[in-house]
């Protein structure tokens, strides 16, 4: 199979905030193809009633420059490759708009690191009683095949060896039994393991969770920060020193 990840870039080049989107995983194979569009009530309440299950192939995002059958990512001769579907306000890549195709035979190279935009930023008429819309596009930066990211490498592993000696406060007396406690240690929010290769975060009382767990907690009071296992409160902006 080949895989495919889309995370949100943001631009900040840009006058413009940029809309953010969630990170996209998928892995295909050459009889696939991934589809790029935009998801409005109206279908959706149309699946819904019909039951019909969602496509994991397809692919939406919230802004209204996007088509709602906008663009195709498929595999051919082992190469990525984006076909624009005629849509509205155009696909790019890395700034450079790709033609609408009427097959896929003459479509656009993906590159792993190139930008994929979908839709140009516009900006909607005035109104009396309104403000003026500002709608924008979505931009993502590609990932492709970057299989051998999902495993350990001897380097992660190492550096969270390590990571586990500091939780261990430099006590490294019996050592094996710490660490086989330590790599069977869970976030206290998901319940899930740490394990190498996860974002974490770890507050000055030495608790960790997973970053995308205790996300929630360290915007609601920033930068004061009160830690849910101890209830300590930490300043997150004091200096390192």
């Amino acid at each position: 199979y080949y895989s495919i990840k889309l995370t949100p870039y943001m631009d900040h080049s840009s006058p413009t905030f940029e809309q953010y989107n969630s990170c996209t995983e998928l892995k295909i194979t050459e009889d696939e193809i991934i589809k790029l569009g935009r998801d409005s009530r109206v279908t959706k309440r149309k699946r819904e009633a019909e039951g019909i299950e969602p496509d994991p192939l397809v692919v939406f995002y919230k802004s209204k420059v996007i088509s709602r059958t906008h663009a195709h990512l498929f595999i051919k001769d082992g190469k990525w490759f984006v076909r624009d579907i005629h849509s509205a306000s155009g696909t790019f890549i890395n700034h450079s708009r790709v033609p609408p195709s009427e097959n896929y035979d003459n479509c656009f190279q993906l590159k792993d690191g190139d930008i994929l935009q979908l839709g140009a930023n516009y900006r909607g008429p005035q109104k009396p009683t309104q403000k003026r819309g500002y709608y924008q596009a979505v931009k993502l930066r590609v990932e492709l095949n970057r299989i051998w990211q999902e495993q350990a490498s001897e380097y992660n592993k190492r550096v969270f060896d390590q990571f586990n000696i500091l939780n261990m406060n430099g006590d490294t007396r019996n050592d094996e039994k710490n660490m086989d406690e330590l790599n069977g240690s869970k976030c206290v929010i998901c319940l899930a393991s740490i394990s190498p290769c996860q974002s974490l975060f770890i507050s000055r009382c030495s608790h960790v969770w997973h970053y995308k767990c205790i996300r929630p907690l360290i915007v609601q009071n920033y930068p004061i920060f009160e830690c849910p296992c101890c209830r300590a409160q930490i300043n997150l902006e004091d200096d390192v020193d």
